[in-house]
């Protein structure tokens, strides 16, 4: 049981990892047509880390 559970905890990880290279460059894009200035600073410091 352990070791499945390990398993699924590395998956789950990668899983959000790739996540959110997905969504940041996708989130870039929407909020640079409406959002304030800040706010696309804020996510591209986010999306760096």
């Amino acid at each position: 049981m352990d070791e499945w559970s390990d398993k699924r905890g590395a998956y789950a990880i990668i899983v959000i990892i790739e996540g959110l290279f997905i969504i940041f460059p996708i989130a870039r894009l929407e909020f640079n047509q409406w959002a304030p200035r800040e706010w696309v600073g804020h996510l591209i410091i986010a999306g760096s880390f």
